[in-house]
């Protein structure tokens, strides 16, 4: 079986098992994730997942030559703190290449982590979970069990962790472990940045970022850990656990000792640890605590999205959803609410420890499955008076109030729900908070409403672009245009590095730096130049990849005999070639004044126009 010979060196028998679990994931989770929205509408991968598409068109890097794979939009979500976190959306056949890499590399990764650390990520790759909620909840079960014997725990917080990772000491580290060649090393840093938008990636339904962050960033950092708290004699016992960023130590002190000193202590060997891997404590947010206090700080974890029963919610939680409502009301009619009030009000109602779930976590379940509940005159109109009031209380937890107006089933309600948010449109009042709103909707309602969707279009035109190509459209039918398609089928595309270049050349344009994608656009022309020689019989020296003006001139004048227009485009990026300092010593261009970005686009789009006509034409 042929193998990733274009890029990362991926086998056929990996790509497979990545499509069936996104394939699986997408039947169980598809109707509440965005990212797997168009694997649970168009559910059948069996021609993606085959061997003739991983052979023609994934082990040689065909997909990366296509720039339409490459659009991405932003998916903003809210944080605890209130705060909006933007989580990117991948085209659906980057998003399986996505799992696939994290497939790959958990099959390769050694961990040096001592066996005594407990870890878990949100996810499995080795049990076939790509969702994190069953992990978490064995995370959850482990700590709460353990934790009596234990007098204190220190659950540290990183600062700002995601984009914190470096994603060149990752690459570094998976290096070290097992045989990571520098084409792929540059191919998984590239892929990685352009993920994440130059920083390491959080995607929606990221089980390769948790994976990477957690396995391998902190292999080492956990190891080195373990070995320092076991030479301070002043600890007795301790036990490290890991989800994620989340680290907690649970530990038992010599008793005469002040608890502020070990917590100092502690927290002074774990900078000293990750000060080089670019991490910081957030001593602000990290706790030092009596373990029989642990549950309140173990991190929530998601059950709105199950299928099971996991949480009985006791009757009388109707009235408390009844009573939260009409405070809201109260709220939305005497000015409005903040979301720590909201916050406030949402532990007043569902807190109840006794069932050991936060109560953010009872109102999910109130919200998705107790959905009898929310279609009562007396809770429907209470919604109804949140929205006349002041619409902008529900921009305060859109997923949760937005999800409990769809689920009324209230034709009336859902109709002054869509006319508030056309009215924020029209009036030209449209946020952030208003687009989560209309994406969650849409997801809701199957992306069937075309008005909202014309409404979103004006102030988020990339979005809906994206949602009518993925979610509307058959996203299988764009993965390879006709041009890549043609490339493949005319020339010995194996046999030179053209994907490799094609997909630099993308990134760089994508991530803004356009002398880099103009060095890199030779260099694919030159792959192009190569792969035509073969084909026509021209040469057979597979070892020449560059090539001068005049051996150009040769080629495409004097034996391909293209048009004079044709070859002028050449001849200019040859000499465009020679005033850009990534291919020559040579800083010329920088003498305009006007910006390059357009004037560089336009060449290359010219050039990748050229090379389809070239191939189309003469080949």
């Amino acid at each position: 079986m042929n193998v990733g010979v274009g890029m990362i060196n991926i086998t056929y028998d990996i790509w497979k098992e990545a499509c069936n679990l996104v394939k699986d994931y997408a039947k169980k989770y598809g109707k509440f994730y965005f990212q797997l929205y168009p694997f649970y509408k168009f559910n059948n991968l069996n021609n993606i997942e085959s061997t003739s598409f991983f052979d023609l068109y994934v082990s040689n890097g065909a997909i990366f030559a296509n720039y339409e794979n490459f659009n991405k939009i932003d998916n903003y979500c809210r944080k605890s703190d209130g705060s909006y976190r933007n989580r990117l959306l991948l085209t659906p056949i980057m998003f399986i290449y996505y799992i696939a890499v994290g497939l790959y590399i958990s099959k390769k990764y050694k961990q040096k982590r001592n066996e005594e650390i407990f870890v878990k990520y949100g996810g499995n790759f080795e049990n076939n979970d790509l969702h994190y909620r069953k992990s978490y909840k064995q995370f959850v079960d482990y700590v709460s069990a353990i934790s009596p014997n234990y007098k204190y725990y220190y659950k540290i917080d990183i600062s700002d962790y995601f984009n914190k990772i470096d994603i060149d000491l990752l690459t570094k580290l998976l290096a070290n472990s097992f045989q990571f060649n520098q084409k792929e090393q540059m191919i998984f840093k590239e892929f990685l940045n352009w993920c994440g938008n130059g920083n390491f990636p959080q995607t929606e339904c990221g089980v390769t970022s948790s994976y990477l962050a957690t396995i391998v960033y902190f292999d080492i950092i956990d190891n080195r850990l373990y070995n320092s708290l076991s030479k301070e004699i002043q600890i007795k016992n301790f036990k490290i656990c890991r989800y994620v960023d989340d680290l907690y130590i649970l530990l038992d002190v010599d008793g005469r000792l002040n608890p502020d000193k070990i917590e100092n202590k502690i927290c002074s060997i774990y900078e000293n640890l990750i000060y080089n891997s670019n991490l910081s404590i957030n001593r602000k947010k990290s706790v030092f605590k009596k373990t029989e206090d642990i549950f309140d700080d173990l991190k929530s974890f998601s059950i709105i999205d199950e299928d099971g029963d996991d949480i009985d919610i006791p009757f009388e939680y109707k009235n408390h959803l009844s009573n939260f409502l009409n405070d809201l009301v109260n709220c939305a009619e005497k000015g409005s609410i903040n979301y720590q009030k909201y916050t406030d009000l949402v532990n007043k109602y569902f807190e109840n420890k006794q069932l050991k779930y936060h109560a953010g976590q009872i109102l999910y379940v109130l919200v998705y499955k107790n959905i009898n509940w929310l279609k009562g005159t007396r809770i429907i109109n209470k919604i109804t008076k949140i929205i006349d009031y002041d619409f902008n209380v529900i921009s305060v937890d859109p997923r949760r109030l937005v999800s409990m107006i769809v689920n009324t089933h209230d034709e009336e309600l859902i109709k002054k729900f869509l006319n508030k948010l056309y009215c924020c449109a029209e009036e030209r009042n449209w946020f952030i908070s208003h687009n989560f709103m209309a994406f969650q909707y849409l997801l809701y309602r199957n992306f069937v409403s075309t008005k909202l969707l014309n409404k979103m279009k004006e102030y988020f035109p990339q979005n809906v672009d994206f949602i009518v190509k993925y979610y509307k459209n058959d996203w299988r039918n764009s993965v390879i245009n006709k041009e890549v398609n043609m490339q493949v089928h005319k020339l010995h595309y194996n046999e030179t590095p053209i994907s490799f270049f094609k997909f630099l050349e993308i990134v760089s344009i994508k991530n803004g730096n356009v002398l880099q994608a103009q060095a890199y656009n030779k260099n694919y022309f030159d792959s192009i130049t190569k792969n035509i020689e073969i084909v026509k019989g021209y040469s057979s020296d597979k070892t020449k990849v560059n090539y001068r003006k005049d051996e150009l001139k040769e080629i495409y004048l004097n034996k391909l005999r293209i048009s004079s227009n044709m070859w002028q485009s050449i001849n200019d990026l040859c000499d465009r070639r020679n005033k850009n300092p990534f291919c020559h010593a040579s800083c010329n261009i920088f003498s305009s004044k006007k910006d390059l970005t357009q004037s560089i686009t336009i060449d290359i789009d010219n050039i990748n126009d050229i090379v389809n006509q070239i191939i189309d034409r003469y080949v």
